[in-house]
C-alpha cells in the first residue's frame, strides 16, 4: 500500500480566534539509522538548546560516538537556530535511559535516567540491583567529568534530576527495593516515590521514600522558592503511609511537599473515576503550583469537565488536564483540552511570559472539541496556549507526514515558541528534513505574527490502492482557502473544483497522480498525491473428472452451482456432486475480485462431501492454538503456514486426520495454511489474533 504524499506546508498558519498567527522560523531533524527517543528539551544559557534522550543506533547520520550496548544516553547541543554543534553519548554494555537534563551553573549539564549496565565504558560503579539512578555530569562542551549510581537491590527508575540552590543535586523517580544498598527507608507497599540528595560532587547526602500500599510513582520534582521540594507523580495507593487522602479512581495525580531536608509536609492528591495519569509541574509566580498529564476520566472528583472523547470506547479517552493549586496545594481551577480521540504522551506544563500556561501532547484526534486542526499524519505534536487561568488562547497541531510521539514545548527566550518530539517519517508538512532512520529527534521554532496567512493545502484519497474499475472520494482537510482545483490523472472526471469530489473512477491498472490546489485571496498551495490501481485478476476452471478448480494462489474463493454459493466450498477446487453450471468467485491479495464460469452436463462418481470435510480447520480466528482435520489419504503430506507476503512461517508433517497446531509465536495478521498431499495442494486463509 502506497502513502499519499503531500506538499510540504507554507509558512504562516492560524493559530487562534483573535487574529494571532504563528510563523515558522526553521526545524531541523536529528537521528542516527535507528531509533532515538527524545524525553528533554530545554533552552542553553547562549540562545541554544539541548535535545536528550537515548538511542540504540550505530555510528550513523547525527549520531558520532559508537553504540556501547542497548539503548545509550545521546544528546545533542544546538545553536540558536536549531543547527547542531555537537552531540554526546554515554552508556555501558546493557540498557541507559535518559529522561532528563538540566543545564548547571557551571555552563556543563546534569545528564539522568536509569542504567541496567554492568562496568563498562561510561558506567564507573558496580549495580545494586536490577535498575538503578544514574547520573553523569559534564562540562559545557559534553565531556563526561563525573558519573555516580544510585540503587537498592530490586529496582529503581529515576526520572528527574535537578541542580539545588546549593549547587549540588536532588534525584527522582521510584523504587521497588527494601532497605538496601542505597535505599534506607522501608517498602510502603508496591512502588513507592524515592527521592536522593546529593552534593556538588554527586555524594549522596541523603534519601527519602514516600508512599501508600500500592504504586505510587514520581515523574517531577521542583525546588521551591523556601528552599523545600515539591514532588508529584502518579498514586494507586489508599490512603495510607505518606498518602493522606483516599483514591478518586485508579491512577491519580499526587503531589508531595517537603522541607529543605526531604521532611513531609503536606500531600495533595486529584483525580476522577477513571486513570489520571501526571507527568509535570512546575511552581508558579504567584508560589502555588501547575500540574499538568492526562486523563481518561468523565466528569466527576476533581475534573470538573467532560471528556472530549465522542468515540464510545472508554478505555480509549485521553484528554490534557492540568490543575492549578495554591502555595499550600489547595485546588484552584483545573481545565482539560482534547479532540474527538485520544491524547496522550504528555510533554511539558511550563508558566509562559504573559502568566498563562503551555501545554504539549501526542494528538490521534481530527479537527474536534478543542482542536481546531486536523492531523497531517497518524499522531501528531499538539500545542495548546493559555491565559493565567487556563482559558485556552490556540493550539497548534505540528502537521509532519507520518508519526509523532510527544510534545516537548517551551517559550524560548524571544518569546517564541520551540517545540521538539521524536517522530517517524520523510520531509513533509512542517519537517523539512528526511527521516535519518527511524524516529529521529524533530525540533521546530515558531514565531507570533500579525501578518495575513496564506492558505494551506491538504487532500487525501479515501483509499491509497484500489481496484481497476473502482470509484473513489477524496477529502479536502485545507483551511483558510477559498476555491479548489482538482486534477485527477488517468480518471473520470480528470477535474474537479468541488470541495471534497466523490465519483472519481479508474478503469485502468497504473499509478497516478493527483493534486489539489487551495486559493484564496492571499494566494495559493498545493497538496499533491498518488494512487495505484491494481489489476483485476484473469483464470479460467479446469476440470478433471469431477474435480474443479482454479489457480491456488489467490487469497480467497467461493464455489458456486446455479447461482447459489455452496457452503463451505472456499479452497481453490471443488467435486462436482450434481449437475449445473459453476462458477468461482475469487479475489487476489489486494482484494480485487474475478470470475469463471464451467458447465457440468454430468456426474460421474457419487461424492458425499465437499471441501470442507477433505480439510477444515478451527477456529477462525484464532489466538494461540488451531485444530487442523484433514481425510486419512492426506496424512502423510506436510502442513505449510504463509504470512501475506508468501513468507513461510511454520512448516510440519501431517501425522494424523486431526492435529493442534501452536500459533502463539505468530504476530497478529492474516494468514494462509496449506495442506500438500500428492500433487493435490488445499489452502485455506485465517486471521490470528
Amino acid at each position: 500500500m502506497k502513502r499519499t504524499v503531500l506538499s510540504a506546508l507554507l509558512a504562516f498558519i492560524y493559530l487562534n480566534s483573535y487574529s494571532q498567527y504563528l510563523e515558522k522560523k526553521w526545524d531541523h531533524t536529528f537521528g542516527g539509522t535507528n531509533n532515538e527517543t527524545l524525553t528533554t528539551l530545554l533552552q542553553t544559557a547562549d540562545g541554544g538548546f539541548l535535545l536528550a534522550g537515548f538511542s540504540n543506533s550505530d555510528s550513523s547520520g547525527d549520531v558520532s560516538e559508537f553504540r556501547r550496548g542497548g539503548r545509550d544516553f545521546w544528546i545533542i547541543k544546538t545553536d540558536s537556530l536549531g543547527s547542531k554543534q555537537w552531540d554526546k553519548r554515554f552508556g555501558s554494555d546493557l540498557e541507559d535511559r535518559l529522561y532528563s537534563a538540566e543545564q548547571t551553573s557551571d555552563g556543563g549539564y546534569i545528564l539522568g535516567g536509569y542504567t541496567s549496565s554492568n562496568v563498562a565504558f561510561d558506567v564507573t560503579e558496580p549495580s545494586r540491583g536490577s535498575l538503578d539512578y544514574w547520573i553523569v555530569k559534564t562540562d559545557a562542551m559534553g565531556n563526561k567529568q563525573w558519573d555516580k549510581r544510585f540503587g537498592g537491590s530490586d529496582y529503581e527508575w529515576l526520572n528527574v534530576v535537578r541542580q539545588t540552590n546549593d549547587g549540588g543535586y536532588i534525584l527522582g523517580g521510584y523504587t521497588y527495593s527494601p532497605v538496601s544498598g542505597d535505599v534506607s527507608d522501608t517498602s510502603r507497599g508496591g512502588e513507592d516515590f524515592w527521592i536522593v540528595k546529593t552534593d556538588a560532587s554527586g555524594i549522596k547526602q541523603w534519601d527519602k521514600r514516600y508512599g501508600g500500599n500500592l504504586t505510587d510513582a514520581l515523574y517531577d520534582l521542583r525546588q521551591t522558592s523556601d528552599g523545600g521540594y515539591i514532588l508529584g507523580g502518579r498514586c494507586v495507593s489508599d490512603n495510607i503511609g505518606e498518602v493522606s487522602q483516599p483514591s478518586r479512581g485508579n491512577n491519580d495525580y499526587w503531589i508531595v511537599k517537603t522541607d529543605a531536608s526531604g521532611n513531609k509536609i503536606w500531600d495533595k492528591r486529584f483525580g476522577g473515576t477513571e486513570n489520571d495519569n501526571f507527568l509535570s509541574l512546575e511552581q508558579t509566580t504567584d508560589g502555588g503550583y501547575i500540574l499538568g498529564g492526562y486523563s481518561v476520566s468523565d466528569i466527576g472528583g476533581d475534573i470538573s469537565e467532560t471528556t472530549r472523547d465522542t468515540s464510545n470506547v472508554i478505555s480509549s479517552r485521553g484528554d490534557i488536564w492540568i490543575v492549578k493549586v495554591n502555595a499550600t496545594g489547595i485546588k484552584q481551577w483545573d481545565k482539560r483540552f482534547g479532540g474527538s480521540w485520544i491524547e496522550d504522551a504528555f510533554g511539558y506544563v511550563t508558566q509562559t511570559s504573559d502568566g498563562g500556561y503551555l501545554v504539549g501532547s501526542a494528538s490521534y484526534s481530527g479537527q474536534s472539541g478543542d482542536k481546531t486542526e486536523n492531523n497531517f499524519g497518524y499522531e501528531q505534536s499538539w500545542i495548546v496556549k493559555t491565559d493565567s487561568m487556563g482559558i485556552k488562547q490556540w493550539d497548534k497541531t505540528l502537521f509532519v507526514g507520518g508519526e509523532d510521539e510527544y510534545a516537548y514545548a517551551i517559550q524560548s527566550s524571544d518569546g517564541c515558541y520551540v517545540i521538539a518530539n521524536y517522530s517517524f517519517g520523510d520531509s513533509a508538512g512542517y519537517k523539512s528534513e528526511p527521516s535519518k532512520g527511524n524516529y529521529d529527534f524533530w525540533i521546530v521554532k515558531f514565531c507570533e505574527t500579525s501578518l495575513p496567512q496564506l492558505p494551506v493545502a491538504k487532500a487525501v484519497s479515501s483509499n491509497p490502492g484500489i481496484c481497476s474499475g473502482g470509484c473513489l472520494t477524496f477529502t479536502n482537510y485545507s483551511f483558510d482557502s477559498g476555491t479548489f482545483l482538482w486534477n485527477f490523472s488517468g480518471a473520470i472526471p480528470s477535474l474537479s473544483t468541488i470541495t471534497s469530489p466523490t465519483g472519481i473512477c479508474y478503469s485502468s491498472p497504473g499509478t497516478y497522480s493527483y493534486s489539489m490546489i487551495a486559493s484564496n485571496s492571499s494566494g495559493n498551495d498545493t497538496a499533491f498525491g498518488s494512487i495505484e490501481i491494481y489489476p483485476l485478476p484473469s483464470f479460467s476452471i479446469t476440470r478433471s473428472d469431477d474435480t474443479l478448480m482454479a489457480p491456488a494462489n489467490y487469497s480467497s474463493y467461493q464455489w458456486y452451482v446455479d447461482s447459489a454459493a455452496i457452503p463451505g466450498a472456499n479452497s481453490y477446487f471443488i467435486i462436482a456432486m450434481q449437475p449445473g453450471n459453476y462458477l468461482v468467485q475469487i479475489a487476489d491479495s489486494n482484494f480485487c475480485p474475478s470470475s469463471d464460469a464451467i458447465s457440468i452436463i454430468s456426474v460421474g462418481i457419487n461424492v458425499t462431501a465437499i471441501n470442507e470435510n477433505i480439510f477444515s480447520i478451527y477456529p477462525n480466528p484464532v489466538e494461540d492454538e488451531m485444530i487442523v482435520s484433514v481425510i486419512d489419504k492426506m496424512v502423510g503430506g506436510e502442513y505449510t503456514i504463509y504470512d501475506v507476503t508468501g513468507r513461510k512461517v511454520f512448516i510440519d508433517h501431517i501425522r494424523s486426520t486431526s492435529s493442534r497446531i501452536q500459533l502463539s509465536h505468530l504476530h497478529p495478521g492474516i494468514y494462509f495454511i496449506e495442506a500438500v498431499y500428492g500433487d493435490a495442494k488445499i489452502a485455506k486463509r485465517f486471521i490470528k489474533e
